[in-house]
């Protein structure tokens, strides 16, 4: 049967309702680089748009994506009955 495929994961994709501000607080907080964004669409409202914070050099982690969802809902943790529940989280060390 073979060897299994080798994967590398290279970014975590995070939706936001502010995406640029959420990737700076995170470039921030792990003091990685900020590496591009991209503005709004034509259409879009302001906080719309795109943001990429990579680990530094040598540093051998996936990088972090950050991209506008419209209708994105701030989620309840604990979980609340009918609303919008946590799908995905970050543990850091």
């Amino acid at each position: 049967m073979g060897e299994p495929p080798r994967i590398r994961l290279g970014a975590v994709t995070i939706m936001a309702a502010h995406p640029r501000e959420l990737a700076r607080f995170y470039s921030r907080l792990l003091n990685w680089p900020y590496m591009r964004e991209e503005g709004p669409r034509p259409g879009e409202p302001a906080e719309a748009g795109y943001a990429l914070v990579c680990p530094p050099e040598g540093v051998a982690e996936p990088a972090l994506n950050f991209d506008y969802e419209a209708d994105y809902r701030r989620p309840h943790w604990p979980a609340v009955d009918g609303e919008q529940t946590s799908t995905m989280h970050l543990d850091l060390g």
